[in-house]
């Protein structure tokens, strides 16, 4: 009679088995439910972010205008209520510089190249060299927005750092001096 009694226990260890089974497959599925039902997280303006979480109108957009260029960053903007991709790439030495709704409108393209002092025009050249004095240059660069050009110099005078912004005929749009600290 020892025998019904030793099957009894396996069939009860085996239903505790089961049920074990049983509850860490039902706790599984229920984290999973909570996890998808989770709200994503929110973008912080910002913040640096991968393409695939781009929204699929402002993708495209990027996609089209950057055609065989290098993308290098996208970042996330909040701006009167609105989300706007700025996107950094590369192409051919050429910085490309975007702003994309997220309903997809492109509101901003530019594309800017560093050069040195020679490559200048000369009437930006004279424009930089009147402000340089005996100072250094530490960066020269072109940018282009549609058919307007304008140049970006970053020079040490006198010990301070000095920003020009020259437009293609010349003038100084914008001078910004820092003084150091």
């Amino acid at each position: 009679m020892a025998m019904p009694q030793l099957q009894e226990k396996k069939e009860d260890t085996m239903g505790q088995k089961m049920i074990v089974v049983f509850l860490a497959g039902a706790l599984l599925a229920l984290a999973s439910c909570v996890r998808m039902n989770e709200a994503p997280r929110r973008l912080e303006a910002g913040e640096a972010i991968p393409l695939n979480q781009v929204p699929a109108p402002a993708k495209e957009t990027i996609q089209r205008e950057l055609q065989a260029a290098r993308l290098e960053e996208i970042n996330l903007l909040r701006e009167g209520g609105q989300t706007i991709y700025v996107v950094e790439a590369n192409a051919g030495g050429k910085t490309l510089w975007l702003q994309v709704r997220a309903d997809g409108k492109l509101l901003d393209k530019a594309i800017s190249e560093d050069l040195k002092l020679d490559q200048l025009p000369p009437e930006v050249r004279a424009a930089v060299e009147k402000e340089l004095k005996d100072g250094k240059v530490h960066g020269l660069r072109r940018s282009t927005r549609g058919s307007r050009s304008y140049y970006e110099a970053e020079l040490l005078v006198d010990g301070k750092e000095v920003d020009l912004t020259v437009g293609a005929s010349s003038k100084v749009f914008e001078r910004q001096v820092v003084e150091p600290k």
